[in-house]
């Protein structure tokens, strides 16, 4: 694993979410409460929280999603019907 890494810190009315990114690893997220020094104060520890995560799980398991069902058959000749107008419609500039 690389050094390398990203450190982003939102912080806004007394809370901040702060986001760690190394190359090959999934970014890692904390939420913290307290001004940005309290923050920067815990930065080491959550670099140092997403480092050993990434040491037992670089990546995210892929998500196992069920195969959408296919789409109706057509049927040569059937007349398909168009929605029914409601009215004229209203132009907005």
């Amino acid at each position: 694993m690389s050094d390398q890494i990203k450190l982003v810190i939102n912080h806004n009315d007394g809370k901040a979410t702060v986001g760690v990114q190394a190359p090959d690893c999934d970014p890692f997220f904390k939420t913290l409460e307290g001004d940005f020094l309290t923050v920067l104060q815990n930065a080491g520890a959550i670099v140092e929280e997403a480092r050993q995560q990434w040491a037992q799980n670089p990546r995210y398991p892929k998500a196992v999603l069920p195969t959408p069902p296919p789409p109706p058959p057509v049927i040569e000749g059937q007349k398909v019907s168009k929605p029914a107008k409601t009215g004229p419609q209203q132009s907005l500039f």
